[in-house]
């Protein structure tokens, strides 16, 4: 499916499969390997002359390279971080060959992201989706998201924002917003751009950012609720967010990095600031960890990303009870319990009934309590309705019963087959 969908070959989802496999927690550049393993790749040559450029671009590369740039994917993931930081390229060859991975290389990502999202890869999911913008917008997602308005603001302002970084604990996204804390003037100082301050403030204000809150509530001991509402907090521009903005949402346990629900919520500019209210049902597990975290992340802006931790440290979950009624060791039941000779003319096909409707059948036969019965397919659970049924009637001739099936054809089945069994005489009841 995901092959078809992003017109991806099927070798190449083989290979993906077989190296995330091998790699279960990967880091970006072993992804950036991966995707420049894909076999839409395997035309691009390496030749003797371009070696020496090779190497110097692969100097330049943020990320390690993996593969020998002697093979197509360590030559593609050089050119594919090489086209994301604009280096220059002197051979018309490796200009060729740039253009060729860089319009494929975000629909592989993609790919890839669909594929670790369905699986549950909550890291490998996040680093994907990243690296699908960061080749479409041809900004890392280390560098301020400010630089997507392009030449709306002065190279100095992106510059004066990128030099302020703490380490790995800087977040680019958290790092832009806080310009809106201050003051204009303050913002201008801080940018180099003294008279700047309210226009990058502006430019802050069209990032799309998201205010998340959530409820949870106990459904079973094993399963959880979660009424999300997710509020748009940011100006909308039609230049910059067109008529809608799509946000990837996923629950994740940042335990064992795995994804529990994972959907894809619309805004749209006519219902802008209107909030979108979702309704989850989420796993739990014994022993519950402390805390699941919600993450959106827009599919189109780089770093923007919101990450909310729900913690269940305060959560009073409900006791662990067996629900399930233990099939007991009974007689079979003959049919002529019914005590209704035109009620026994409907089973003269055995002579007894099987165990669950044995000891479903006083229940449902002689009391009015509700049941509710799971069991595999082939176990009778049409008889055990039937039983009810036939109560009914029994008690009340004029009473109606309504048949309620999740597919059409079960309830055509159902349709035909009573009105040969029950339609017709000794009971002639009618059947609709």
């Amino acid at each position: 499916r995901v092959a078809s969908h992003f017109y991806i070959r099927a070798e190449s989802v083989a290979r993906f499969n077989e190296m995330l496999s091998r790699n279960s927690s990967p880091f970006e550049a072993d992804l950036f390997d991966i995707i420049c393993n894909a076999q839409e790749f395997e035309n691009v040559q390496v030749r003797a002359e371009e070696l020496e450029e090779m190497d110097k671009l692969k100097k330049e590369c943020p990320l390690e390279v993996k593969s020998p740039v002697e093979e197509f994917p360590g030559k593609c993931c050089v050119l594919m971080q090489g086209f994301i930081s604009a280096s220059r390229l002197k051979s018309f060859t490796l200009i060729s060959d740039t253009n060729y991975v860089a319009s494929n290389a975000g629909r592989v990502s993609r790919a890839l992201f669909e594929m670790c999202l369905k699986r549950g890869m909550a890291g490998a999911a996040l680093k994907l989706l990243r690296i699908a913008k960061t080749v479409d917008k041809r900004i890392w997602w280390q560098q301020t998201p400010l630089r997507q308005f392009g030449s709306e603001l002065p190279q100095n302002v992106f510059r004066a924002l990128e030099s302020r970084t703490s380490g790995s604990h800087y977040n680019s996204f958290d790092s832009a917003l806080s310009l809106l804390d201050m003051q204009h003037s303050e913002v201008g100082q801080f940018c180099h751009w003294q008279k700047g301050g309210r226009k990058v403030q502006n430019f802050v204000s069209f990032l799309p950012n998201l205010d998340i809150s959530c409820n949870v509530q106990p459904v079973t001991k094993s399963i959880l609720r979660f009424q999300v509402t997710i509020r748009p907090i940011f100006d909308w521009h039609p230049r910059w967010h067109g008529n809608a903005e799509g946000f990837w949402l996923w629950v994740e346990d940042s335990g064992n990095d795995r994804i529990y629900h994972q959907e894809y919520v619309l805004f749209s500019r006519r219902t802008h600031p209107s909030p979108i209210n979702l309704e989850l049902t989420i796993p739990a597990f014994d022993p519950l960890p402390p805390q699941y975290f919600i993450r959106a992340v827009s599919d189109s802006w780089v770093g923007s990303e919101v990450l909310l931790p729900v913690s269940f440290q305060h959560l009073l979950m409900p006791d662990q009870s067996m629900p399930y009624t233990d099939l007991m060791d009974l007689t079979p039941l003959p049919t002529s319990a019914l005590e209704n000779k035109k009620f026994e003319q409907l089973y003269t096909k055995f002579e007894t009934f099987n165990p669950i409707q044995t000891q479903l059948f006083h229940v449902l036969y002689h009391t009015g309590a509700p049941v509710l019965l799971g069991a595999p397919t082939g176990s009778g659970k049409t008889i055990v309705a039937e039983l009810t049924l036939l109560r009914m009637k029994r008690l009340n001739p004029k009473a109606k019963c309504v048949y309620i099936a999740p597919l059409k054809s079960l309830a055509r089945e159902r349709l035909k087959e009573w009105k040969k069994r029950l339609g017709a005489a000794p009971l002639n009841w009618k059947v609709l």
